[in-house]
């Protein structure tokens, strides 16, 4: 019992609260010498900590990861971790940490690669390779009891990984990471994440200048600041921004006789120009690299422009390049992020959420008509719509770091004016385009034109015994639905209550409807491919029986986004029946497959950056109401009727028709009611769990690569929580690491292809 109290008393002074161990594991990894990190006597948490780093090495490696753990006063290692790293890029492990640990000696070696010392097939000793990894030992996350107790029921003293258990779950109700949108938003908590998810600029200045002079091109970065009729302090926060840049190849021009008052060197690099000024004289003068806009206030983080840079090294083509900002508040600190998704056509068309800090290439502003000083306030927003006009995704690349931090009072946009001529003309050239106010204020709304005639549509609704939600929806549909050229499809499967059997042939008389019978054990796939084989439309509506329609202009919303040649599948905005957000689009990757964010938000809630409330790419749709063209469905075989028969069938078609270049959309002006799991019921017995339980295993084995990369969910929100709370530890950001020569040497003389993921 002493000794289980002796442990007690560690844990409450050592291992009540985790710390963070930045440690830079980036040496080569010797097979004559092993790598030893001292971390002194009170460096590490105990008991069940979590592992995280990023693996370089070829695309096929199979590295081995092992951990020793010693005590202060011996050489000899008391406990091992030996751990496989399936592919290169970011690895999590699960690792017990000692109380009595103050050092961790680690190797990493390739167990299917031979020494380069030894010939071809006499050596047995594996070949070394590169370990590069921001390695954070994290507080102890909830692994379920029964995990849990696993692990204690093996450990040499059961007492202490339990209490670490209990500690992490009582606190978990006192200590909640901060939703982006609500309005209780922490300077501390979030501060404190910047601290884990940013890159000290004096701990890698040194790695970042070396990996500047290693770049085969460096674009000169000119910045524009409109510092007219702007506060002087103001204007000098920003010029020492600019010049604090660890990047060297940047122009600062200063639009405004203010900034002659100020104590600036002037010279080449900063040059100051008269009141009156505007951008387009400076893109006339310059002729190459990338033009900045920046704003008053506006505090360029210092590895910003370096960023920005290294991304132009992977994609020399991009056009535009930009990053995500933040907020100060009136004491300087850090507040309100503004995480952006990649590249998103549509929600660009209804407000300007490229932001802040972003950047135009040169040569391609001049190309697409310049700045037009006609349009004010407008002129930017104008001038990043005709950039981006039919242009292809991968010119057009998204950093995901923190770029600028403005004064919140700058945060809002600028409102956009539906009925400016100028904006009216650039959609003019889109015939039939109709522009008007967005739900949101100084957010625009862009109606697209059906084609003529308007395409033939079929909605698919399966059913079974359930004529008292079905009534509702069909009725609802039939009453209410505008669209001028549809049938209606219902998909029987075994109905056997009289009163549905009646129902249904009552509907058979309608010649808007079909019954198709589906005599089988229930499976969605199944019927869902059944009925669009079936289906005269060039497209498709799948629609749950338990869904209610309330407003008439639902399908031809659906429809506009659906026929375009680059969307697949086109999603709604439900609702559960008390009238709080069951569906705003999925985010890929939460609780392991997909989740629906912003689930459970009230009616009315703009969410976070107003995105309930305007048209958008996403990383998938829920199948309860999801359009799509019929050849597209067609084209990537429908939905897997063999192994996702239940649930996650309409994720996996999702990713199906990205995989083919066409994006997912979301709409908020198509909006239903969702009776969810009336039908079916929901997933309660043990048959339907281990259903669920593999068709997840599935998903995982066949998409983990998209799942764990959603281009429109910003990395650094949580994969555990549905209202888009931050992430306690996301990845670090480090161009740095992935480009460094010996690596790149080593890779080369490798003959299986390199995969270079951040």
């Amino acid at each position: 019992m002493s000794r289980r109290l002796r442990a007690l008393r560690r844990l409450l002074h050592q291992g009540r609260e985790s710390r963070d161990l930045d440690a830079d594991l980036r040496a080569v990894a010797d097979p004559d010498e092993d790598q030893c990190l001292d971390l002194g006597r009170r460096g590490l948490p105990v008991g069940l900590c979590r592992l995280q780093g990023h693996l370089a090495a070829p695309a096929d490696s199979q590295a081995r990861l092992r951990l020793e753990f010693l005590p202060a006063d011996s050489t000899e290692a008391r406990h091992v971790l030996d751990a496989m790293l399936p592919r290169p890029g970011r690895f999590e492990i699960t690792v017990y940490i000692p109380t009595w640990c103050t050092r961790v000696r680690w190797q990493l070696r390739d167990p299917q690669r031979r020494s380069p010392r030894t010939e071809a097939g006499v050596g047995t000793e594996p070949a070394p390779c590169r370990f590069y990894a921001h390695v954070h030992l994290l507080r102890l996350r909830y692994l379920g009891l029964g995990a849990t107790l696993r692990f204690v029921a093996s450990d040499e003293l059961r007492l202490r990984p339990l209490l670490h258990w209990l500690v992490w779950f009582l606190t978990q109700r006192w200590r909640r990471r901060p939703k982006l949108h609500s309005s209780d938003r922490s300077p501390r908590s979030y501060a404190a994440l910047c601290a884990r998810a940013e890159a000290d600029p004096l701990q890698v200045g040194d790695e970042v200048r070396a990996h500047i002079a290693r770049m085969p091109e460096r674009p000169l970065f000119t910045l524009v600041l409109d510092a007219a009729d702007a506060d002087a302090a103001w204007v000098q926060e920003t010029v020492d921004s600019v010049t604090a840049q660890l990047w060297p190849h940047w122009q600062l021009e200063i639009l405004g006789a203010i900034a002659a008052k100020l104590p600036l060197a002037q010279g080449e690099r900063i040059r100051i120009h008269a009141a009156g000024a505007s951008p387009a004289r400076v893109i006339e003068d310059v002729t190459q690299g990338y033009l900045i806009r920046l704003r008053a206030g506006d505090r360029v983080r210092p590895l910003a422009l370096y960023f920005v840079a290294a991304e132009h090294q992977l994609h020399p083509e991009a056009v535009l390049i930009y990053t995500d900002e933040d907020g100060l508040n009136a004491r300087g600190e850090r507040v309100e992020p503004r995480l952006k998704s990649q590249w998103n056509p549509e929600l660009l068309e209804s407000h300007d959420y490229i932001g802040a800090l972003a950047a135009l290439q040169i040569a391609a502003l001049r190309g697409c008509g310049g700045w037009r000083e006609e349009l004010g306030g407008m002129a930017y927003y104008d001038l990043l719509l005709r950039l981006t006009r039919n242009m292809s995704a991968d010119r057009i690349r998204h950093v995901p770091v923190i770029g600028c931090s403005r004064p919140a009072a700058c945060l809002t946009e600028e409102r956009l004016d539906a009925t400016c001529s100028a904006l009216q003309a650039y959609w003019q050239d889109l015939p039939g385009c109709e522009v008007s106010a967005g739900l949101v204020p100084g957010q625009l709304r862009v109606r697209r034109p059906l084609p003529k005639p308007a395409p033939r549509v079929s909605v698919i609704v399966p059913t079974r015994d359930g004529d008292a939600h079905l009534r509702v929806c069909v009725d609802s549909l039939l009453r209410l639905t505008d669209y001028p050229n549809y049938e209606l499809i219902l998909v029987d499967n075994q109905s056997r209550h009289a009163a549905t059997l009646a129902y249904l042939e009552v509907l058979a008389g309608d010649p808007r409807v079909r019954v198709l019978p589906f005599d089988a054990a229930f499976n969605f796939s199944a019927i869902c491919n059944l009925a669009v084989t079936a289906a005269s439309g060039t497209v498709v509506v799948l629609l749950n029986d338990d869904t209610e329609v309330l407003s008439a202009g639902w399908l031809r919303e659906m429809v506009s986004l659906a026929v375009r040649p680059d969307v697949g599948a086109v999603g709604a905005k439900l609702y559960f029946p008390d009238g709080t957000l069951q569906h705003g689009g999925v985010a890929l990757g939460i609780g392991g497959v997909a989740g629906h964010v912003h689930w459970g938000a009230p009616r009315n809630d703009d969410g976070y950056l107003g995105r309930l409330k305007a048209v958008q790419a996403v990383g998938a749709v829920t199948g309860a109401c999801l359009a799509v063209s019929r050849d597209k469905y067609l084209a990537v075989g429908g939905m897997d009727e063999a192994h996702l028969r239940v649930a996650l069938n309409d994720i996996d078609l999702c990713l199906k028709l990205a995989e083919r270049g066409w994006r997912c959309v979301w709409t908020p002006y198509a909006e239903l009611v969702h009776h969810e799991s009336k039908s079916r019921g929901r997933d309660t017995t043990p048959e339907k769990r281990a259903l669920f339980a593999r068709e997840h295993a599935t998903m995982r084995q066949r998409w983990q690569h998209r799942l764990d990369a959603d281009p429109y969910y910003h990395p650094w929100l949580s994969r555990r929580d549905l209202d888009l709370r931050l992430e306690d530890h996301p990845a670090l950001h480090s161009p740095w690491w992935d480009d460094e020569p010996a690596l790149q040497k080593s890779l080369q003389t490798s003959s299986a292809p390199v995969s270079w993921q951040a």
